[in-house]
Parts: structure tokens; C-alpha cells; sequence
């Protein structure tokens, strides 16, 4: 009996944990659709523009979820992070990975393991982003980081905007920003196939695609990604 019940387990688990990272992969979905949203209400409360991947203010330099969660010492000038765009904190992050206190209370260091925001600014996807998107300086002359006009992007359907993704090292713990390029980039900053070898990607017009890695280019402009046990395509 013992050992009828171990062969059952051993068939069983395997599926059991595929239908297990389904469901995570479905929540994954919500979360970027909500993340989405908050892009279209603070475009819609400042002139279409939104923050990109990372965004600054003189002395600190904050990635892109800060300005949704209603930090009050992340404004990058008063009054323009708002309220909360995103009253759950912890869809910033893929339900793959456990929510991070720190996120929720007001620690910059863990929300850069975030969901990726787009960090190309050229062409995407053969779309030429060059008048949606730019980096800008201050007025004292510092780098200020980079900001989007959301109705200025061309054929936003088109466009991967949120997306499954990781950075370079041993934990391939999730990236702020992806980039669509062919090559590698020190850091990583790629899209990830996390979800049973897929990828969630919500696009401009906000849609959201589950891709298979060799899909990516062709549906969404993305030349490199990561697989599931991180490694590199």
C-alpha cells in the first residue's frame, strides 16, 4: 500500500505544482492590470505624462512604483505623487514571490524588485517611441531620470509597458525596468518566463498577453528574456 501511494505522489505533485503556478500566474495577470490602471489615473491627473521605470528628485533616485502608492517623501515635486493609485501595495509584485513588508511600509530598497516597466527609448516593437519618451535634467542640472507622455505613444496596442521580469544574479529576483534590446546589458533587466515558461506582458492600451519566450519577439518586440530557471535566450 505504502509504496502504491508513493508512485501516486510521485504522478500527482508534478501537476499538482504546475496548477499551482497556473493560479499564481493568473493573479499575476490582476496585478498588472491594476498596475495598468494607476498608469491611466495618473496620466489622467497630470497632463498624460507618467514617471519612468526610475524618476528622481535632486537627492534620491526612485523607481517607478513609489509614485503610485502615495509615499509622501517620494514626491519628485510637491503634490505630484498624488493619492493612491494603488490602494493594494503588493501588486507591484508577481504573486511568484512573497509580498515584501518593507514595499508596503515606506522602504525604497525592496521596490526596486518590482514589476518591469519599459526602459527602452528609441523604437519598440518597430514602433518609433522618440516623441513619447525622453530623459530631462533639473534645473540645477542633475540627471532627473525619464518620463513618458502616455497619449503621445504611437500604436499603443503594440507597445509592452509591465511585464514579468529579473535582473542578473543568483536570485533573479524581479526588476523595475526590462529592455526590449538583443543584447545582454550588465545588469540583466530582461523580461522573465516565470510562470510555466511564459511571461505576462500588459501592453500600452492595456491588454495583457501571456507569451512562451520564442514568442516574445514576434508578439512584443522583446529580443532576450530569461527562462523560468534563468537562463538566457
Amino acid at each position: 500500500v505504502i509504496a502504491i501511494i508513493a508512485i501516486l505522489a510521485s504522478l500527482l505533485l508534478p501537476a499538482l505544482r504546475s496548477a499551482r503556478e497556473a493560479v499564481k500566474g493568473i493573479d499575476c495577470v490582476s496585478n498588472q492590470r491594476q498596475v495598468m490602471i494607476s498608469y491611466i489615473q495618473y496620466s489622467d491627473d497630470f497632463n498624460d505624462y507618467v514617471p519612468g521605470y526610475q524618476f528622481r528628485r535632486t537627492w534620491a533616485e526612485w523607481p517607478w512604483c513609489v509614485y503610485f502608492i502615495g509615499w509622501k517623501n517620494s514626491d519628485p515635486w510637491p503634490g505630484s505623487s498624488g493619492p493612491d493609485y494603488l490602494k493594494n501595495r503588493t501588486v507591484v509584485r508577481c504573486p511568484y514571490f512573497p509580498p515584501t513588508k518593507a514595499i508596503l511600509e515606506s522602504d525604497s530598497g525592496p521596490a526596486w524588485y518590482t514589476y518591469g516597466v519599459l526602459g527602452t527609448y528609441g523604437t519598440v516593437n518597430g514602433i518609433d517611441l522618440s516623441k513619447a519618451g525622453r530623459g530631462f535634467y533639473e534645473s540645477n542640472g542633475s540627471w532627473g531620470g525619464h518620463s513618458w507622455n502616455m497619449k503621445k505613444i504611437p500604436s499603443p496596442e503594440k507597445i509592452p509597458w509591465i511585464a514579468d521580469s529579473a535582473t542578473g544574479g543568483a536570485s533573479l529576483q524581479q526588476s523595475d525596468m526590462f529592455s526590449v534590446s538583443s543584447t545582454w546589458p550588465a545588469g540583466g533587466y530582461a523580461v522573465m518566463t516565470r510562470h510555466n515558461e511564459r511571461a505576462n506582458v500588459t501592453f500600452v492600451d492595456g491588454h495583457v498577453d501571456s507569451f512562451k519566450g520564442p514568442e516574445l519577439k514576434s508578439g512584443a518586440g522583446i529580443g532576450r528574456y530569461y527562462t523560468g530557471q534563468g537562463g538566457k535566450r
